[in-house]
């Protein structure tokens, strides 16, 4: 597992920026750590993405909610933190709403 690094600096900060513009799905923090600057394994990018969106939500920046493409309309929610540790939660799922950060 990772600490506090260059890697997670950067992936913060990105999924910052992408909070700015709006909801941000979990599995959007696995594709900006896969073309990020760094490679990692499958179960570190989602411990990594796991601590940043914990941080956003205690950090009173998002709310976790379950939304559906294409306009990330809010279907259930807000979703406690425990969903982070779901694995589902870190996949793109079609036809089904998938879970997102939607910023305060």
């Amino acid at each position: 597992m990772m600490g506090d690094g260059p890697v997670e600096s950067w992936s913060d900060q990105d999924m910052r920026d992408d909070l700015d513009e709006g909801p941000v799905g979990f599995y959007e923090f696995i594709w900006t750590l896969n073309g990020g600057p760094s490679e990692l394994a499958p179960h570190d990018a989602i411990d990594l993405s796991r601590r940043i969106a914990r941080r956003f939500v205690d950090g009173g920046l998002a709310q976790i909610y379950a939304v559906t493409w294409p306009h990330c309309e809010a279907v259930e929610g807000p979703l406690g933190a425990e969903v982070l540790d779901d694995p589902e939660a870190w996949t793109v799922r079609e036809s089904t709403p998938f879970i997102a950060s939607i910023p305060n």
